[in-house]
């Protein structure tokens, strides 16, 4: 009898457990400036600045306006630039900023350089993470669960099976990683055969020379997926000028004019977006509420992961997905 109290009170405590932190995680993620915060300096780099980098830009300036921060942001010129982005962080080394939020190209080579930020000033990674580091919070989606979304568009765009190249930056990026991780755990029916997996560093010129490449090797590639946002738009263009658009299924990430517009036309199978704006807007947000204080008010105090769901954009869903996106954009012009 002692022993069916006990258990009775351990799960009424896990219930109330339970009901408190569903209460807390949605109720947190719609904080609201209470008061006047104090003025935050903060700084928030991209891992580029094509136009996924340039919504995750709009995004953290509508918060450094919605909430008191006087903020820098640096888009590296080059795509996927690594050492432009690691002269950044050194510089920034000798700055008295409150805060930063920056998208590592390295997850392992930049821990060093993040951590020594994090002595002087709150740290935030948003898109990609540096897990390892004193990061106070990271903001982004699931890129291992993205990595099996795309395998499982793979078998939509070819129920029959077939050939499949798959290309990504680099695989220094831990979302990267992660992504290349939940496609090829997903791979396991040899109906679809990945032939390679294809690294470009973000250079389009190694882009035209892998895809060649591959085509030489492979005449029966059946699809190609593009783990990155620069890659749809390119693929298209590339696969228009050799005349295989038709012939190939294309899988891509994000959610680019050209890419919308290939979904739109039938040349793009499906992109994968993600959430750029937010992942900006909660990165600076956090860094305002980690200057003033409030760490308790933000979801899952301490070293937490924020994160965004990702959605499979089709032609049958493209114009429902366009009208959410003009109906932010208009709120955000307003504000």
């Amino acid at each position: 009898m002692a022993m069916t109290a006990k258990r009775i009170g351990i799960w009424a405590l896990v219930a109330v457990v339970a009901v408190a932190v569903g209460w807390y995680r949605s109720s947190s993620m719609n904080l609201e400036p209470e008061g006047t915060l104090r003025r935050t300096s903060a700084i928030f780099v991209t891992g580029g600045s094509g136009d996924y980098w340039k919504m995750t830009a709009e995004g953290a300036r509508a918060a450094a306006k919605q909430f008191n921060t006087d903020l820098e942001v640096v888009l590296p010129d080059q795509n996927e630039g690594l050492k432009q982005q690691m002269q950044i962080l050194m510089r920034l080394q000798g700055e008295s900023k409150d805060g930063c939020a920056i998208s590592p190209l390295d997850a392992e080579g930049q821990t060093f350089l993040i951590n020594q930020l994090a002595e002087t000033m709150d740290v935030v990674t948003f898109d990609s993470d540096a897990p390892l580091s004193q990061r106070r919070y990271y903001i982004g989606s699931s890129n291992y669960l993205a990595g099996q979304m795309c395998y499982e568009l793979v078998t939509e765009a070819l129920p029959d099976g077939g050939n499949v190249l798959v290309m990504l930056s680099n695989l220094t990026k831990n979302n990267m990683v992660e992504r290349k991780a939940g496609y090829e755990e997903s791979d396991v029916d040899a109906k679809w055969n990945t032939v390679d997996y294809l690294v470009d560093e973000g250079d389009q010129a190694q882009v035209r020379e892998n895809i060649e490449a591959a085509f030489q090797e492979n005449v029966q590639i059946s699809c190609i997926v593009g783990m990155n946002g620069y890659h749809g738009p390119l693929l298209r263009q590339i696969l228009a000028e050799s005349g295989r658009l038709d012939d190939v299924r294309l899988i891509v990430f994000d959610e680019s004019a050209d890419t919308l517009a290939g979904i739109e036309a039938g040349e793009i199978f499906a992109t994968i977006s993600q959430d750029p704006y937010k992942y900006g807007f909660d990165a600076v947000r956090m860094l305002a509420f980690l200057h003033n204080g409030r760490a308790s008010e933000l979801p899952i105090p301490g070293r937490g992961q924020i994160n965004v769901r990702c959605e499979a954009i089709r032609q049958d869903n493209l114009a429902e997905f366009k009208a959410r996106h003009k109906e932010r954009q208009a709120t955000s012009a307003v504000d």
